[in-house]
């Protein structure tokens, strides 16, 4: 139980109770990314302001910086698109880009992911990275909770059928698509909530 709850999710320890969620951003005087330029500098500066950010993706919860970044991706998808298909960019940078989209409805997701697929095909992003932005890690009950989605369904089959996708990203497909990760997350947040009360 204890390794669960340290390699898990806390951004969806208690899915269907109160769990903190990021800080709303700070007024940005109209600073926020609204071109593409804006937007790729926005993640380079992201990257530099914050390299002391941990290993663990949740360190990015509650920058104002960062939020910034994921309202803009929420506003324009595309960017983060072209901003990886630019070779120009670290691993970093485009781990940070990439994270940046949680912030997305499900719609969106289907078709950044789908977006992701045509660059994975062109070789522009690795395997690794189609499937980091597979299943957001910020935001995996998003996907999970909506498994019975037509375009959830249809998009995780398209991937679940790459040859480019590997065994355990393929059984974790399996797994959503039947509906059993999402009553395995239900399962350890009742665990988790009952032991932290």
């Amino acid at each position: 139980m204890v390794d669960r709850l340290i390699t898990s999710d806390p951004q969806d320890w208690c899915a269907f109770s109160s769990c903190p969620r990021p800080a709303p951003p700070e007024p940005s005087g109209g600073s926020a990314a609204s071109n593409y330029e804006g937007y790729a500098d926005k993640v380079v500066a992201t990257d530099r302001n914050h390299e002391r950010v941990g290993v663990s993706v949740y360190g990015w919860l509650g920058i104002n910086d960062f939020q910034q970044l994921v309202d803009a991706s929420a506003r324009n998808p595309d960017f983060c698109i072209r901003f990886l298909s630019e070779k120009n960019h670290s691993e970093r940078q485009r781990h940070v880009a990439i994270l940046s989209m949680y912030g997305l409805s499900i719609d969106q997701h289907v078709v950044f992911v789908r977006n992701l697929m045509k660059l994975r095909d062109q070789d522009l992003i690795s395997s690794e990275e189609l499937t980091s932005a597979m299943v957001p890690r910020l935001s995996t009950m998003m996907v999970l909770a909506h498994y019975q989605d037509e375009g959830i369904q249809s998009l995780l089959k398209e991937l679940e059928a790459r040859d480019d996708i590997g065994p355990s990203p393929k059984s974790r497909i399996r797994s959503i698509l039947s509906g059993d990760a999402l009553e395995e997350r239900r399962l350890f947040d009742l665990e988790c909530c009952s032991v932290r009360h």
